[in-house]
């Protein structure tokens, strides 16, 4: 069982058998008045300490204990105050979970001959010292000046290095331990360690190692390799300096910045894949990005409000929701070709909604290749603003220029498919589109026009044209 004072003492107390009933052991110091002190742990080694009651201050001692510093202090001026040269008395020094005591000496009596420094002491307080406490208190002192000594040390072998961090002006010293001084600089995450030895010094440093597909770790090999730098573990890297100078440790921390981004890059591209990947698993989003790249663009009114884009069986508008859009939009795979300017009363192309079309990698998405289409998306980590949209041209004009670039087949289809719900030859714009922004009747008009059968003349009046041959393959 343990003892009732807080557990067992720390094993390993070379002081132990010298202390006085368990607080700490005397030392002598010519320099003190009455000749002794008590022993520094960790400092004085435990050879110098008093070990024989012959060797212990003449005179009659007694071991004082009390409840608090301000006590033991104001019984310490008292004998200074009335005890004359009769008495000397030694404080215990401040120690945290301890409480504390004085020796006292009164030099004009004799002590009794005794075989043990505990007999030779008489103990007298409120309470008995706790040799558990003291002995931590002990181990607890040891260890603080053994992590003095230690950094001293440490300082001293690398001065050189640590001052040389110093003078970067943008960085300061963490640590310094037997690999070398560790610091952080600004502009970078990295820890860095400086160390080695003049003649061949190596800066070194660790993060986070991403897990990239075999052909990104590859590029992440020939990046390292080009830089300069060694991989000397997962997620650890090293750059031998020439010399130990400031310019080649700034040269050396402007290598773990390049190969930090070249990282940050070939992570990104890694979550693009993952990204794309699920949007191209996703039925109606490849549903969406197939029928966009056979030339279908999406219809608009509001980023916040449900889209449409035409099926080409019915040839009619089909709700596309307004987070699906979003989210093609935000990945880079779709993008607006024509927006519509400030609506006006007179001008019925501000009415239109605006119209998307897919990136060259939502097409490459469209087709199953998601690998190089990540590639093309850039930073997918971060929110961007949508871009402007493609075609600054009025709408008509816009219309033609993406009919331009349809598959003669794709072009015959979509007018196929829309045929039936094209507006009359002549009939005035305003009236064809409903006077508002509204998918079933502006639908018709764009696909008209895309399908290269519907124009607009110079009077506002729409003209319909001759419907291609016919076509039996389905659009998307």
């Amino acid at each position: 069982m343990p003892p009732a004072d807080g557990g067992p003492e720390p094993a390993g107390d070379a002081y132990a058998p010298y202390c006085l009933h368990g607080t700490l052991p005397l030392v002598r110091d010519e320099r003190e008045a009455s000749g002794y002190r008590f022993a520094q742990i960790g400092q004085d080694p435990p050879d110098v300490c008093i070990r024989h009651p012959s060797d212990l201050p003449a005179g009659e001692l007694t071991l004082r204990s009390f409840r608090s510093l301000g006590e033991a202090e104001g019984y310490a001026a008292a004998l200074a105050e009335h005890g004359g040269n009769a008495f000397t008395s030694l404080l215990s020094p401040q120690r945290v979970g301890v409480d504390p005591f004085l020796l006292v000496i009164r030099h004009d009596r004799e002590r009794e001959p005794v075989a043990t420094l505990e007999e030779a002491v008489q103990l007298i307080g409120p309470g008995r010292p706790s040799p558990v406490d003291w002995s931590r208190a002990r181990a607890a002192s040891a260890a603080t000046m053994e992590s003095t000594r230690r950094q001293r040390a440490l300082l001293s072998r690398w001065r050189a290095e640590e001052s040389l961090v110093r003078s970067l002006g943008d960085a300061y010293v963490t640590e310094l331990t037997d690999a070398g001084v560790e610091f952080m600089s600004t502009g970078t995450s990295a820890r860095f360690v400086l160390g080695g030895h003049p003649e061949a010094s190596v800066l070194s440093w660790n993060r986070i190692a991403n897990r990239l597909e075999p052909d990104l770790a590859r590029l992440a090999e020939e990046e390292i390799a080009a830089s300069g730098a060694e991989a000397v573990g997962t997620g650890s890297y090293l750059v031998r300096l020439r010399e130990l100078s400031k310019e080649e440790l700034v040269r050396a921390i402007a290598t773990e910045r390049a190969l930090a981004i070249a990282a940050e890059r070939l992570s990104d591209l890694s979550g693009n894949r993952t990204r794309l990947s699920e949007i191209a698993a996703d039925p109606a989003a490849a549903r969406v990005l197939a029928r966009a790249a056979a030339g279908l663009p999406v219809l608009s009114t509001d980023s916040a409000a449900p889209a449409a884009q035409i099926s080409p069986k019915s040839g009619t508008p089909q709700t596309v929701p307004a987070t699906l859009l979003g989210r093609l939009i935000r990945h880079g795979l779709m993008i607006a070709a024509w927006a519509p300017g400030a609506t006006t009363r007179q001008d019925p192309e501000t009415w239109c909604p605006r119209l998307y079309v897919p990136t060259e990698a939502g097409r490459l998405v469209a087709s199953g290749r998601t690998v190089e289409a990540a590639g093309l998306v850039g930073n997918l980590r971060f929110p961007r603003p949508e871009p402007d949209a493609i075609l600054a041209a009025s709408l008509f004009r816009a219309l033609a220029s993406m009919s331009a670039d349809m598959p003669d087949d794709v072009r015959l289809r979509l007018g196929q498919a829309v045929e039936e719900h094209l507006p009359g030859d002549g009939e005035n714009l305003a009236h064809a589109a409903g006077y508002g922004r509204n998918y079933s009747s502006w639908s018709p008009l764009v696909h008209g026009a895309l399908a290269g059968v519907l124009t607009l003349d110079d009077t506002g009046r729409l003209r319909r044209g001759t419907l291609p041959a016919t076509v039996s393959a389905p659009l998307p």
